[in-house]
């Protein structure tokens, strides 16, 4: 079995998605953070958006098919946006994503269900 490298999926990510892009035959969905138990839920899909961008994408197209683009194509349409009237989990970040796409991963606070929760107390859970 070949060990799979970061450089690795990005090569399968922008072999898949550039040709596609080029014809504007699609816009990406992110899909890893769904249940599945190799996968580690907001980690997965920081990385994937991480691909995305490597594949071409900008770090907006890749915040886009890590929310709203989901909802949409599971007709959800109360998801995937902030607007009023819609339901929304919030993440404020300490840096700017469109700039940096790994400036997802610096977490200031997340708003769930409209309690605010400090990263550090979703750490603390996980021991």
């Amino acid at each position: 079995m070949r060990h799979e490298t970061p450089r690795h999926h990005a090569r399968v990510a922008t072999t898949v998605f550039s040709p596609c892009r080029q014809r504007k035959w699609t816009e990406p969905a992110a899909g890893s953070d769904a249940a599945n138990q190799l996968l580690i839920p907001g980690y997965s899909l920081h990385e994937e958006m991480g691909l995305l961008v490597g594949a071409g994408l900008t770090p907006l197209e890749a915040i886009t098919a890590a929310t709203r683009r989901g909802a949409q194509l599971l007709h959800a349409d109360s998801l995937g946006m902030l607007a009023a009237g819609k339901v929304a989990d919030l993440v404020v970040l300490n840096g700017n994503p469109t700039a940096n796409i790994s400036a997802t991963r610096n977490i200031a606070l997340v708003m769930i269900r409209g309690r605010i929760i400090r990263p550090d107390s979703l750490r603390a859970t996980w021991k």
